[in-house]
């Protein structure tokens, strides 16, 4: 098994990116990732989670009567991206994730506290 850095590896995974980009980023397989991440964390939670966070995103965007591509224009992203991240088939970085936030003009951290109070990398 390749060595590296864990801690950076669960932070990348938090911040929403995929494991072949944390294992482009890290240099180290993606079988080894998920080997790692299968026995490291409770990935039942993080995945409920993440489910959650897309229904509100959602809700929000409905209350607000913006289309998911107002949304993407607004956030700088194409439409298909912010899609596949609403309907939980793309995790977003947390880049996206704030001008998603910004788009939205939502303030509260709880529905992307995942990302909260995270370094950049």
């Amino acid at each position: 098994m390749s060595t590296f850095n864990t801690d950076k590896a669960l932070l990348l995974y938090n911040k929403g990116l995929a494991y072949s980009e944390i294992s482009k980023k890290l240099n180290v397989k993606g079988s080894t990732l998920r080997m790692f991440f299968s026995k490291n964390i409770n990935l039942g939670k993080i995945k409920k989670r993440q489910v959650t966070v897309r229904k509100k995103l959602k809700e929000i965007r409905l209350q607000k009567k913006l289309t998911q591509k107002d949304v993407a224009d607004l956030a700088e992203i194409t439409r298909a991206y912010y899609t596949r991240i609403e309907n939980h088939t793309r995790e977003p970085s947390y880049r996206v994730v704030k001008k998603i936030k910004s788009a939205l003009e939502y303030e509260n951290d709880d529905l992307f506290d995942i990302y909260k109070n995270e370094e950049k990398i």
